[in-house]
C-alpha cells in the first residue's frame, strides 16, 4: 500500500482530479509521445481556454504551472530602475524571486478586520502613484488569507495605474470563490490592455504535479512582456489532461463545494476556543491568528501530529490546508488541545 503523504501544508487537493483527467493521463496514445504537434505553436489546451472564457487565443499564455509565467514577468524587470508593489502577506515566492533577481519591491497593506482580512487599496493607489511601479502583483484570493479583491477594486487600482505599469492578478485559487465576479473580471480585461489574469490547475483542478498553469491577457502584456510562444507546441499529454479536467465543472463545482463547507465547518469550530481567531477564507485554506500565549502549545501540537495540514506563515498567522474532514476533525482536536494547554 502507498504511504499516505503527511504533509498537507501545501494546499493541494488531496481528494485529486476528475475521473476524466485521470482517464486522459491512463489513455494517452503512445504516438502522442514521439511526435510534436502537427505544425507550429499547437496546443490543445489554448483553444479550450478561449472558448471557456471567450478571450482571444493570442492573448492566452500556458506555461509550467502559474509559477513559469509569474517567472516570465519578473525576469522581464531590470534590477536597476524597476520597482514592484506587492500586497503584504503575499505568497513567498514572489518576494524570494525578487530578492535572488535584485529587484526591489514594495507592500500596501493587507487589514485584519473582525471576521476577515481586506486589501487597502487606498494604500495601494497612493503607493502606486507615488513609486510607478513596472508591476503590481495582487493575489486574490490571498495565500495565506483567504481573501479577495473585488472587480470594483480592481477597476480603481487599473484606473489609477500607469498604462505601462503590468497589474497582474495571481488568481491560484480560483474556483472555490462562489461569488466570484467573473463577468465584471472578463469586461475590466476587456477594457485594460496591461491586465493579467493568472491562474493554475495545480489547486481546484488537483493537477499539481503535472505542473499547468495559463494566463488571460488584456491586449498589450504580451507585447510588453517580449513574450514568445513555444514553437514546437507544449507538452501534448499534460494538455490533454487539462483540457479534460476543463470540461469536468460538475465534478469541480461538487469539489469546490465539499472544500469550501470543511473549510468552513473548520473556521466555526476553531472561533469557539479563547486563543485563536480564524478568518473567512474563499480559497482552499484559510488563516488563524494565534494569540502569544498559545503559540508554544501549537508548535508542541504540531510537532506530534502525524499528518500536518498547518504552518506558521507570519509569528502569529497560521495558514491552515484545507484537507479530508478527518484531517480537519485531526486539525481540529490539535487545536483544542493547545488551547487548553496555552498559557493563561
Amino acid at each position: 500500500m502507498k504511504k499516505r503523504r503527511t504533509d498537507l501544508n501545501r494546499n493541494e487537493i488531496v481528494q485529486g482530479p476528475s475521473p476524466a483527467a485521470v482517464k486522459a493521463l491512463r489513455t494517452f496514445p503512445v504516438e502522442g509521445m514521439n511526435f510534436y504537434y502537427d505544425g507550429y505553436n499547437g496546443s490543445a489546451l489554448v483553444p479550450e481556454l478561449s472558448k471557456k472564457f471567450g478571450v482571444p487565443r493570442d492573448r492566452i499564455i500556458v506555461g509550467y504551472g502559474a509559477e513559469d509565467i509569474l517567472r516570465t514577468i519578473f525576469d522581464r524587470l531590470d534590477p536597476a530602475r524597476d520597482v514592484v508593489l506587492l500586497n503584504e502577506l503575499h505568497f513567498d515566492y514572489y518576494h524570494i524571486h525578487l530578492h535572488a533577481r535584485g529587484v526591489r519591491f514594495h507592500e500596501f497593506r493587507l487589514i485584519p478586520e473582525e471576521r476577515e482580512f481586506r486589501f487597502d487599496v487606498d494604500d495601494c493607489i497612493e503607493k502606486m502613484r507615488a513609486l510607478r511601479p513596472k508591476l503590481v502583483l495582487v493575489t486574490s484570493p490571498n495565500n495565506p488569507t483567504g481573501n479577495v479583491l473585488s472587480s470594483r477594486d480592481l477597476a480603481r487600482i487599473l484606473a489609477a495605474a500607469p498604462k505601462d505599469t503590468l497589474v497582474a492578478i495571481d488568481e491560484a485559487y480560483y474556483g472555490f470563490d462562489d461569488r466570484y465576479e467573473a463577468a465584471q473580471f472578463l469586461a475590466l480585461l476587456r477594457r485594460h490592455g496591461n491586465l493579467v489574469f493568472i491562474r493554475t490547475f495545480s489547486k481546484l483542478y488537483a493537477l499539481a504535479g503535472l505542473r499547468v498553469g495559463y494566463a488571460l491577457c488584456g491586449r498589450n502584456v504580451i507585447p510588453m512582456l517580449g513574450y514568445q510562444g513555444r514553437r514546437l507546441g507544449g507538452s501534448r499529454v499534460i494538455e490533454e489532461v487539462a483540457v479534460a479536467a476543463l470540461r469536468s465543472s460538475a465534478y469541480y463545482r461538487n469539489l469546490a463545494r465539499t472544500i469550501a463547507k470543511e473549510r468552513d465547518r473548520a473556521i466555526f469550530a476553531v472561533n469557539k476556543f479563547a486563543h485563536f481567531r480564524a478568518f473567512e477564507s474563499r480559497a482552499n485554506l484559510f488563516a488563524v491568528k494565534v494569540s502569544p500565549g498559545a503559540k508554544a502549545a501549537v508548535e508542541k501540537e504540531m510537532a506530534r501530529m502525524p499528518s500536518l495540514v498547518c504552518k506558521f506563515y507570519a509569528p502569529h498567522l497560521l495558514r491552515v490546508s484545507v484537507a479530508t474532514r478527518a484531517d480537519m476533525d485531526d486539525f481540529i482536536a490539535m487545536m483544542a488541545r493547545a488551547d487548553r494547554n496555552a498559557e493563561r
